[in-house]
């Protein structure tokens, strides 16, 4: 049986399958960051560098402060650039600290490259 379908049609199946796992990879971090230590203010709060903006958010569920996100987006990249070894429940327990350590230093300078630190 021949197939049907065009070199442009299969690039494009190609591409949304991509996606889609890449979709899927976020989505499954992002679960796993926005659980990442709640009850610190550092990481359940809507701030930029180590809460020095006190914009508040439900950390039940609700959007995700900056700090959550930077965990997220080391951990996709990782993920990303390690296809053998992937996304692992409990990394972003491991990345936490890390990441909060280089947030907090009193140089603005070094917190501002602390996502590319921590990576």
């Amino acid at each position: 049986r021949k197939s049907t379908t065009t070199g442009a049609e299969s690039m494009e199946d190609a591409q949304m399958k991509r996606y889609l796992e890449a979709k899927g990879l976020q989505d499954e971090i992002e679960k796993d960051t926005k659980r990442t230590w709640p009850d610190l203010h550092f990481f359940s709060e809507k701030h930029d560098f180590a809460g020095l903006e006190e914009e508040h958010y439900d950390g039940g569920g609700g959007l995700p402060g900056q700090n959550q996100m930077a965990i997220t987006r080391i951990l996709f990249v990782f993920a990303r650039l390690n296809p053998g070894i992937r996304y692992v429940q409990g990394m972003n327990e491991l990345l936490a600290p890390l990441f909060y350590v280089f947030k907090i230093d009193p140089t603005q300078d070094f917190q501002r490259e602390a996502e590319a630190d921590a990576f």
